[in-house]
């Protein structure tokens, strides 16, 4: 996916969960009108969760053969592709959900050439950033 159109951004994540240790992870991310692709990596450990997102269609969550695969509530995978988008390509973005046992959270602010991140999700926090490459 390397044409003309496609937006690429790298940057660092951590992600943590209630009572547990948290992790640092690379991500890359390549943002097309029609089609976009982030690659979560560990470093020394490879691939750990590919998402891809394809205009009218629903998300996909891929993780590697390593990692159990896990629940994305419906609200989260419909929208999660235009809450990107608007989050890499705006100022600023703030939306959060709760229903039932379902909390999620997606802020994102810029500075200067990042664009900060915070995703909370039921125990999950991730936190990071990513810069245009």
């Amino acid at each position: 996916m390397n044409d003309s159109n496609t937006s690429q951004f790298s940057g660092k994540f951590m992600i943590s969960q209630k009572n547990n240790d948290s992790s640092i992870f690379n991500i890359e991310a390549n943002i097309n009108k029609n089609a976009s692709i982030i690659q979560i990596k560990k470093p020394f450990y490879g691939n750990v969760l590919k998402i891809e997102m394809h205009q009218d269609k629903r998300t996909v969550f891929l993780p590697s053969n390593n990692n159990d695969l896990f629940n994305v509530p419906n609200l989260i995978e419909r929208n999660f592709r235009n809450w990107l988008k608007q989050c890499i390509f705006a100022n600023e973005l703030n939306i959060y959900e709760s229903k039932d046992k379902f909390s999620f959270r997606f802020k994102c602010e810029k500075d200067k050439n990042r664009t900060n991140i915070l995703i909370e999700y039921n125990e999950f926090n991730i936190k990071g950033f990513l810069s245009k490459t």
